[in-house]
């Protein structure tokens, strides 16, 4: 992808599953994370359909098969990208591209979601722009 840069992350995995390590011990010595969270997405779900204004935003995705869908907003040009579901990526996504995730796949797709910016309640960053 173009707009959005991905990154294959290491996993390992055994009979009790898989173990991601998305965070380097470098970013969280720079103390530079913020609004870490957790979220899933049961099969069909999409997450996102949104951008942001001031903040750029990394989400690692991991679980199941995903459809990832980007807009530059200066230009309108899209582009899409199927995550396989034995991937884990990051996607590192800038300011003032819109994007989307969609669980394509027939398990509980997970995404671990932090920024450069504190998140404020009162000003939240998000503009809805629906892509998928």
């Amino acid at each position: 992808m173009k707009f959005i840069e991905l990154i294959d992350l290491a996993t390992s995995s055994d009979s009790r599953g898989i173990a991601i390590r998305p965070i380097s011990d470098k970013e969280l010595q720079n103390q530079k994370l913020f609004n870490l969270h957790l979220v899933s997405l049961k099969p069909g779900v999409v997450r996102g359909n949104h951008f942001h204004e001031y903040q750029n935003e990394v989400i690692c995705v991991f679980g199941s098969r995903a459809k990832v869908a980007a807009v530059d907003n200066t230009t309108g040009d899209r582009e899409e990208e199927i995550i396989e579901e034995d991937r884990a990526v990051m996607l590192k996504i800038p300011k003032n591209i819109s994007h989307a995730i969609k669980n394509i796949g027939n398990s509980i797709l997970y995404l671990l979601c932090y920024s450069d910016q504190k998140y404020q309640p009162e000003k939240p960053d998000s503009i809805a722009n629906k892509i998928i």
